[in-house]
């Protein structure tokens, strides 16, 4: 177990090893010190997805990527769930956009695309 107080508000994290538990308790630190932090029950969905191309695809990807990610967002994304709290989207909401798609003639490989989306902002970030 790690502990630390930032700013008044007390931040407790755990895992079984040591080094991973200090890594984690660094990027914490510093996602709070440079606003990137935000409690689930706050952020909304177009809040985070800004936040994941960012901070987290545009340092790994091609512009090209971001940009169909980018488009793919607005598109098909945006509309139903930008304004929802990330906590808040639930898994049978996600498959009735799909379902939606599918019955509105969209090709298979944009319904695949909407969920690469959708899959990589709800997808833990790995650390190496």
């Amino acid at each position: 177990m790690g502990r630390f107080t930032y700013y008044g508000e007390r931040y407790t994290l755990y895992d079984k090893d040591l080094k991973k538990l200090q890594r984690k308790l660094d990027d914490l630190r510093y996602e709070l010190e440079h606003g990137l932090y935000a409690k689930e029950n706050q952020i909304t969905i177009n809040d985070w997805f800004h936040t994941w191309i960012k901070e987290y695809k545009e340092p790994s990807v091609k512009r090209g990527t971001i940009g169909v990610y980018q488009d793919t967002y607005d598109s098909y994304i945006k509309k139903p769930f930008g304004k929802k709290k990330l906590k808040d989207l639930r898994p049978e909401q996600i498959q009735n956009l799909f379902n939606t798609l599918k019955t509105n003639g969209y090709s298979r490989s944009t319904i695949e695309l909407v969920s690469v989306v959708l899959n990589g902002m709800y997808k833990p970030i790995k650390t190496s």
